[in-house]
Order: structure tokens, then C-alpha cells, then sequence
């Protein structure tokens, strides 16, 4: 194998186990407050511990990575992204033990299931009559498998980041940040880093507003049901944030990392992700210092794992964490599998 070769399967298996690693990593912190995870963890969470909220074994997968797995079997039999086995495969896991799951992701993946030839329009009816409240991060780890395949054809890594993250979640900001996350993670499985990549994705995203494609396969608020009871209730914040993904992205210029957002919405997690890419030296300091400050953990681990993952490769993934992660070999795997029908690293 070349060196280049190698370098870029490196960077791949780094992407994908990075993202698993990254979710693994945060389960002691999900949901909990940065000064709870600090004294329990002293200088931040350093190994794969399991526990928090899912009572997660040390190293299990947690619901993005497997997902993203299973995203990657369906391509590897089809050659594309198939919405209606993807639905099949997705919703079925909501019937086994996988941990992780959000609330909105288990109860549409659980209607897939039963009804998977509505994969293309289920998600849209979930968050039309949801009045725009289902915005959470949880689609983005499985959509990574798209930036892994497209790396050569901006238009189809578009049209099939809409087409994964729709399957569960319609709403604009998430198919933004799922955008935005695929635009970083490409540039890094090419070897492009630089500490500019954010304000390149929001560029990316924002340009893309003007496409036809966009405009015909994207919802907008205009299309919620119930639209003006909803943003007549003062009981409710109003969802109408179109610039959630492009100023979540220009906010991290000059941001701390104590400035950055773990509420779990797509906009915040790709943010956070976003932060660390630009700002960490290596893969484990990087991820564990984000997944330390709580909250949305295991969302904003998987993305900055996978991001972190990219840039630096599998070869600067702590040994340690890497003999803790469960189903690592069915993970380098389906990541070879991917690197032969892949299109080429430019």
C-alpha cells in the first residue's frame, strides 16, 4: 500500500471509530453539569468508563455509532443510500438494547419500522405537526457514512446528507448541521484541514440556500401545521431561527470553551464539534475536554470524535480507549468495505 493510501485509509478508520470512541467516551457525562463531571473526573474524563444515564458497559456503542454501522451495511449491499432499508434497518434497532436513543429519534424510527415505505415523508408529518421543536443533534453521527463515499461529488454528498438526516429529522437546522458536519469531515478525510474550516461551512451552507435542489427537498417554517397558535403561545419558544446553523458557526471565532453550548440541538453540537476541530492539539485531549463539560455529551463526542478523527487518524487514537471499544474489528471492517466502493480521496 502507498504511502498516500495509507494515510487516507488512517484518516478513514479514524473518522468512523473516532465517532464511536467520541460517544463511547461521554457516557458518564450525559446530562450532567460540568462541575459534577469535574469532581467525579478529575482533569477531565480519561477513559472509556461507561455508566451515566444509559448504564452504558465500558466501551459499548451507544445509539450514533451504531447507526452508523448499519448505515454503512446498507450501503455496502446497495450501492446507495436507501431509504427504505435504511428505515427497516434504523427502526429495528429501536427493538434491541442499543442505549441512546433520543425520545423524537426512538418514537420516528419506531413508525419506520412498522411502515418503512414512508421513509421519505415520515419525518416531514413528525415535524410539521411537532410545530418545529424536533431540532436535536441525534441524526448527524449516521450521516457521516456519506462524506466517507462522496468525497468527489459535492452534489451527491448533499443530496444524500438530506436524504439520511430526513429520514428521522426534517427540520431545516438539522439538515444544515448535518451539511456543515459532512462539509468538515470531508475536508479532513482529504487532508485539507485548516483552522478556518467552520467559517467554510457556514459559507457552504448558506450558498447552498440558493439551489433549486435545496429549495425543493428542504422544508421551511412557512410549512409547519399550526404555525400561528404556536407562535401566539407564550409557553413556547419561538422555533423560527433560520441563521441557527451559519451564526452557530461564525459564534465560535473567538469563543472559550466554556462558551460553548451542550443543550443537544444540532446547531450547538455541531458547534461545539466545530470549536474542538479548530482548536485541539490531539484526538484524546480534544474529545475529552468537550465531552467534560456535559450536557449533550455523547452527541457532541461522536461529532468532534469523528472530526478529530479525520484530521489526526486512527494512529493518534489512545491505545488504551481503542482495546475498551466494543465491536472495533466489525467497525475496521465495514470501514475497508467502504474504502473499496468509496469514490477516490482527491
Amino acid at each position: 500500500m502507498s504511502a498516500r493510501s495509507e494515510q487516507m485509509r488512517d484518516r478513514f478508520l479514524g473518522a468512523m471509530v473516532g465517532l464511536a470512541i467520541g460517544e463511547a467516551l461521554a457516557a458518564p457525562a450525559v446530562g450532567r453539569a460540568h462541575y459534577a463531571v469535574e469532581s467525579e473526573h478529575p482533569g477531565g474524563i480519561q477513559d472509556l468508563h461507561g455508566g451515566g444515564p444509559y448504564r452504558a458497559a465500558p466501551g459499548e456503542l451507544l445509539s450514533g455509532a451504531t447507526q452508523l454501522l448499519e448505515c454503512i451495511e446498507s450501503y455496502a449491499v446497495n450501492q446507495e443510500v436507501d431509504g427504505f432499508d435504511l428505515a427497516f434497518r434504523l427502526g429495528s434497532l429501536t427493538e434491541s438494547d442499543v442505549k441512546g436513543f433520543g425520545d423524537d429519534e426512538r418514537t420516528i424510527l419506531a413508525h419506520l419500522y412498522e411502515n418503512p415505505e414512508r421513509w421519505d415523508s415520515q419525518a416531514n408529518d413528525y415535524w410539521s405537526r411537532s410545530c418545529g421543536m424536533v431540532s436535536d443533534a441525534s441524526p448527524l453521527p449516521r450521516c457521516a457514512l456519506v462524506a466517507a463515499v462522496h468525497t468527489d461529488n459535492m452534489d451527491l454528498l448533499t443530496q444524500d446528507t438530506i436524504r439520511l438526516c430526513k429520514l428521522t429529522h426534517a427540520d431545516p437546522r438539522c439538515v444544515e448541521a448535518a451539511l456543515a458536519f459532512n462539509f468538515l469531515l470531508l475536508q479532513c478525510l482529504k487532508g485539507h484541514f485548516s483552522t478556518d474550516l467552520p467559517a467554510q461551512a457556514s459559507g457552504f451552507v448558506v450558498n447552498l440556500r440558493h439551489s433549486e435542489m435545496y429549495s425543493r427537498v428542504v422544508l421551511d417554517f412557512g410549512e409547519l401545521r399550526f404555525r400561528s397558535e404556536f407562535i401566539a403561545s407564550a409557553s413556547l419558544p419561538y422555533p423560527e431561527d433560520v441563521e441557527a446553523v451559519s451564526d452557530a458557526l461564525d459564534s465560535i471565532k473567538k469563543a472559550k470553551l466554556f462558551d460553548l453550548r451542550t443543550t443537544g440541538t444540532a446547531a450547538s453540537a455541531l458547534a461545539a464539534a466545530a470549536w474542538t476541530l479548530a482548536n485541539a492539539k490531539d484526538f484524546g485531549p480534544g474529545v475529552s475536554q468537550l465531552v467534560s463539560l456535559g450536557g449533550s455529551a455523547d452527541r457532541n463526542g461522536a461529532l468532534a470524535g469523528a472530526l478529530l478523527g479525520a484530521r489526526f487518524g486512527l494512529s493518534r487514537i489512545p491505545p488504551v480507549w481503542l482495546r475498551k471499544l466494543t465491536d472495533r474489528s466489525r467497525i475496521v471492517t465495514l470501514v475497508e468495505k467502504l474504502l473499496l466502493i468509496s469514490s477516490p480521496v482527491a
